[in-house]
C-alpha cells in the first residue's frame, strides 16, 4: 500500500501474461526455443493436461508441473538461445489492447511502472523491450544458470500468486514510499498482488 503520508511518486504495477499479453507466454517461448512437437510432448509428460490435484507434500501443483517442464526442455540450453527465442516470439506476440493502453497512460503521466510476472524475468524484459524500445522494470521468475547454460531449475520461488505478492512487498520496501499504487492483473491469480495496491483493475 501507499505510504500514509502520501509522499513519493505514483507507481503502476502490471501482471504480464494475460494482462499485457492475450495469453501465457511460457509454452510459446519454449516452442520457439525447442520446437512445438518437443514442447507438447514435454508438457504432456510434465502433467500439464492432467487434472490439477493437490499434492500430498503440500507443494503448489502448478509450480511442480512448471518445474518438470523446465527440467525437460531447458537443461543444458544456452541462455543466449533463450534470449534469441524471446526476440523471435516478440515479433508475433499478441498483446491485450486494454492493458497496453493503461500502461501507456501511466508512462505518459510520468508514473513509475513495474511488471510483476510469473514468466522468466529475462524473457519478459526481452518481450517488453521489443515492444517499447526500452527496458521496463521487471520482477519475475529467475531461471538458474551454470556457466551460461540453464540448469532446468528455478532460482528461488516461482513468482506467482502469494510469492509474487511477497516479491512486490519486498520491492516496495526497497523502492518506496509511493504516493499511490495502481495494480493491474487478472483473477484469481493476481489477487494477492493487487491487495497491496490502492487502486485495482482486473483486465
Amino acid at each position: 500500500m501507499a505510504s500514509p503520508g502520501g509522499s513519493g511518486p505514483t507507481l503502476a504495477v502490471f501482471d504480464f501474461d494475460g494482462t499485457l499479453t492475450r495469453r501465457d507466454t511460457l509454452l510459446p517461448w519454449l516452442a520457439e526455443l525447442r520446437g512445438w512437437r518437443r514442447t507438447l510432448i514435454a508438457a504432456a509428460r510434465a502433467g500439464l493436461a492432467a487434472p490439477l490435484r493437490p499434492r500430498r507434500d503440500g507443494a503448489d501443483t502448478r509450480t511442480a508441473i512448471k518445474q518438470r517442464l523446465l527440467r525437460q526442455l531447458l537443461t543444458g540450453v544456452e541462455q543466449a538461445a533463450g534470449v534469441a527465442a524471446a526476440q523471435r516470439l516478440a515479433r508475433r506476440l499478441s498483446w491485450r489492447a486494454s492493458g497496453l493502453d493503461a500502461l501507456q497512460r501511466h508512462r505518459q503521466a510520468g508514473d513509475r511502472v513495474l511488471i510483476a510476472t510469473g514468466a522468466a524475468d529475462f524473457v519478459a524484459r526481452t518481450l517488453l523491450a521489443e515492444r517499447f524500445g526500452d527496458r521496463l522494470e521487471v520482477i519475475g521468475t529467475t531461471l538458474e544458470l551454470d556457466r551460461g547454460r540453464f540448469t532446468g531449475r528455478m532460482l528461488g520461488a516461482n513468482c506467482v500468486r502469494r510469492a509474487k505478492a511477497d516479491r512486490l512487498r519486498n520491492w516496495l520496501v526497497e523502492n518506496g514510499p509511493f504516493h499511490s499504487i495502481s495494480g493491474y492483473g487478472n483473477a484469481p491469480h493476481d489477487l494477492p498482488m493487487l491487495a497491496l495496491c490502492d487502486h485495482r483493475t482486473m483486465i
